[in-house]
């Protein structure tokens, strides 16, 4: 529960002006909700059940005209993955380790 309180506390500090991640949850909302893509919920169990740990940045994106979720995901042994997820099907696409420095900044909040 600890965890949670940093998000709340960035939330209510967040600017109430809209940005382009705002833009981007709104269409991969609408999209989900036309079926053209799966859910996150959809998603990341297998993801949790294959790495534990916790999903610290999501993203989707258009690659090749594919839909992509990319994931940002600190495992429970404490390796930060880049992982690429077709949004459609659900399937797997890439993964990839990032060094170490990057799940360091990952975790204390700074930048690459």
């Amino acid at each position: 529960m600890m965890r949670a309180l940093p998000l709340t506390l960035v939330l209510l500090l967040a600017p109430t002006v809209p940005s382009a991640d705002t833009h981007d949850a709104d269409l991969a909302r609408a999209a989900v909700e036309r079926g053209e893509i799966l859910p996150l919920s959809a998603i990341l169990p297998d993801l949790e059940a294959r790495w534990g740990g916790q999903v610290l940045d999501v993203e989707i994106d258009e690659e090749a005209g594919l839909r992509v979720y990319e994931l940002e995901i600190l495992t429970a042994d404490g390796r930060l993955l880049e992982v690429e997820v077709n949004a459609v099907t659900g399937e797997l696409i890439d993964v990839e380790a990032e060094a170490e420095d990057d799940v360091d900044d990952a975790t204390e909040g700074g930048s690459d």
